[in-house]
């Protein structure tokens, strides 16, 4: 059964009064051999008044607490699953061309015309760059989740084989690091030259070029423990700042919740 705040206040301000102690409490007192419980320190006399007006403060500041942590979990959870599919979709895009995917792209199969071939190449990249830029964007949107991000972001950034290289394939990037791919271009510079360079463009774009920096920077992503990619936010959600207890007690000074055992222990009960 949920309490209200009021409610809770109530009856955990009447158990203090009437000398009734919770497990919370006991934690804040000593005990004798014979049994008798003893403050640890004895001040002033208990303002129950007081002690009520503090406690519902500090209850409903935890309340909001509560609620903005769970928010942030949910903020958390949702940017893990993004993060893990993004990924996913990108190294499935990249190990279409790596590994030797490229040079079977580009000769062909089943009656294929070099010009299909080289269509297919040019859809493969494409897809690859549409993947790769949906990951920058989403690691660029949550920098400030954790350190883990920021440099996946940076190899992320640093992954596409020689830009000139690229460049001349129909390959770029803009502005803001994403890859902007002219696909026409592309399927007309394989179909234009020679062997030779239809063995330069796989390597600009396979294993020791595009496709195999993207590859090698999506299995890093995946090897990266979660709380480096949201260190600063778990940091957020469990902050102790969350969890007042006895430290309120130091925070709102000595006039109304001294050193006094029965005031702490109410306080922890009102925030467990």
């Amino acid at each position: 059964m949920t309490l209200s705040v009021q409610t809770y206040i109530r009856q955990a301000a009447q158990a203090a009064s009437s000398g009734q102690m919770s497990p919370v409490l006991r934690r804040w007192l000593s005990v004798t051999h014979s049994g008798t419980a003893q403050p640890k320190l004895v001040s002033q006399p208990f303002d129950g008044d007081k002690a009520k007006e503090l406690a519902q403060t500090l209850a409903e500041s935890h309340m909001v607490k509560r609620v903005a942590a769970t928010s942030l979990k949910e903020a958390v959870s949702g940017f893990l699953n993004q993060f893990t599919t993004a990924i996913h979709q990108m190294r499935g895009a990249a190990g279409r061309l790596a590994n030797g995917g490229i040079n079977r792209l580009l000769s062909g199969g089943n009656g294929q015309t070099a010009l299909a071939a080289a269509q297919n190449v040019a859809s493969a990249v494409r897809k690859l760059a549409d993947s790769y830029n949906a990951s920058l964007t989403l690691l660029e949107d949550n920098q400030t989740r954790g350190d883990g991000v920021g440099t996946l972001l940076g190899r992320l950034l640093d992954s596409p084989a020689d830009e000139s290289g690229l460049a001349m394939l129909g390959i770029a990037r803009g502005e803001s690091g994403a890859l902007v791919v002219d696909e026409a271009k592309l399927a007309g510079a394989l179909l234009a030259k020679d062997d030779t360079w239809r063995e330069q463009a796989a390597g600009l774009l396979g294993d020791d070029g595009l496709a195999g920096g993207i590859l090698q920077s999506a299995y890093a992503a995946l090897d990266t423990p979660a709380n480096q990619l949201v260190g600063n936010d778990m940091a957020g959600i469990y902050s102790p700042q969350g969890l007042a207890g006895g430290r309120a007690a130091g925070m709102w000074g000595s006039r109304f919740f001294p050193a006094d055992a029965a005031a702490k222990g109410l306080l922890m009960d009102l925030l467990a």
